[in-house]
């Protein structure tokens, strides 16, 4: 498949390691070193997990072939930057892995130019899709995962990833980040009661997937025919942050309004999850008992 993935990029924070300055989201907070492994997280292990340089060795011969060619993928990624304030220098990715794409605007309205962007290169690829700089997708059955829902139900259903963190000696091993909002949150921008819950079966197990009280992944993955939809839409270009804030809502809102929104349930969170860098949530939460 073709895909084009845009990425959000922002560091505003300290260039001295472990020095931490003020603000709501990590970009804004964290040092260089922590915000410069989230960033060659989120954008190696794209290529790593979709990318065509992929082998096996074959020790006897001491030669390698190639590996997973059917679960390649053609990947143009756009990394979206607001003027100095990113660590593409730092992270020096090859000219052939990312393309820089810089704006002029406040920041927090990066995800939209990533929209644009999308709407600017439409009917050239078979997915789309926009991920913030600190998420690192980890499956490599993801993009067949997503064609495989797709194919079971129409286009006015999208499937969302659950973020998660990774915890060593905190209370949990792993915790999923987005439980439930309050409904007057999203009740404005969406009817959960409709179409609920579905249920299927892969490789034996049960999966069900549900409309989520909170649909924020940080990230979405609409195919061709959904992203002809959802700039069809007369919402589509606007700058509507009423979800949250400017971030949340690039990442979420538009595709909220035009589609619905499913994640996997909590019993099976893991069939399609994300990995958000850190532990800063994860930090946060005591261990229930």
């Amino acid at each position: 498949m073709k895909l084009l993935l845009t990425i959000a990029h922002f560091f505003g924070g300290s260039r001295h390691d472990g020095e931490e300055k003020s603000g709501k989201y990590a970009s804004q907070r964290a040092d260089a070193a922590t915000r410069l492994r989230a960033i060659r997280g989120c954008v190696d292990r794209l290529h790593q997990s979709f990318g065509s340089f992929q082998a096996m060795i074959y020790q006897a011969e001491r030669r390698t072939v190639p590996a997973n060619t059917k679960s390649r993928h053609e990947i143009h990624s756009v990394i979206v930057v607001a003027g100095n304030n990113h660590l593409l220098n730092e992270a020096n990715f090859p000219e052939q892995v990312c393309q820089p794409f810089s704006i002029d605007d406040d920041p927090m309205h990066m995800g939209f130019h990533c929209q644009t962007i999308m709407r600017d290169r439409r009917g050239n690829y078979d997915y789309y899709g926009y991920v913030e700089d600190d998420l690192i997708l980890n499956d490599a059955w993801f993009f067949d995962k997503l064609k495989w829902f797709n194919g079971h139900v129409d286009n006015k259903k999208v499937l969302l990833l659950n973020r998660f963190e990774f915890g060593d000696d905190l209370a949990y091993k792993k915790c999923y980040l987005d439980g439930d909002l309050a409904s007057r949150v999203t009740e404005n921008f969406q009817d959960i009661t409709q179409d609920p819950e579905l249920r299927s079966t892969v490789m034996g197990k049960s999966i069900r997937f549900v409309r989520p009280l909170n649909p924020h992944s940080g990230c979405y993955f609409p195919n061709a025919d959904q992203m002809k939809t959802w700039i069809n839409q007369p919402h589509f270009g606007q700058r509507d942050s009423s979800f949250v804030g400017p971030l949340e809502s690039a990442a979420t809102l538009g595709v909220m309004k035009t589609f619905q929104i499913y994640k996997p349930a909590p019993e099976n969170a893991n069939f399609f999850e994300i990995q958000h860098h850190g532990h800063r949530f994860l930090s946060l939460v005591r261990l229930q008992t």
